[in-house]
């Protein structure tokens, strides 16, 4: 069986409790920014995946129009007991002080053994001034 996702979430930050509970918080499809290029401090891709074999985890974060990458992380995938025919993980990457220079669409990309199986849009947007 090939490898499922079962969710993903762009979120603030992401974190494992000490019980092992997966914590998300800020989930948002929108970075708002009142000035560009802006530097966003950090930004959390969390997943979900039922894997049957060790597998091989690219994440890239591209400008839509452009296809210019920004950010990307490659990861090894395994299961912690080798004697399990199916395992459920969760797996958090953290991008950090990504420079982004104009507003738009973007997108994370997953591949999985270069495959790409999902992609995730978001959006730079500049906010608008408050009228006094």
């Amino acid at each position: 069986m090939s490898p499922k996702l079962n969710f993903v979430h762009l979120c603030d930050t992401a974190f494992f409790s000490q019980e092992g509970k997966l914590n998300v918080i800020g989930i948002f499809k929108v970075i708002g920014t009142r000035q560009l290029p802006v530097v966003h401090p950090k930004l959390s891709v969390v997943l979900n995946l039922t894997l049957s074999k060790p597998a091989k985890l690219k994440l890239q974060i591209l400008k839509r129009e452009t296809g210019e990458t920004i950010a990307k992380l490659e990861a090894k995938l395994e299961q912690k007991n080798e004697n399990e025919h199916e395992k459920e993980i969760n797996f958090i990457s953290d991008f950090n002080s990504i420079k982004f220079e104009e507003n738009g669409e973007y997108r994370v990309e997953i591949w999985i053994d270069d495959e790409l199986i999902e992609v995730i849009p978001f959006f730079v947007q500049l906010a608008q001034p408050q009228k006094k």
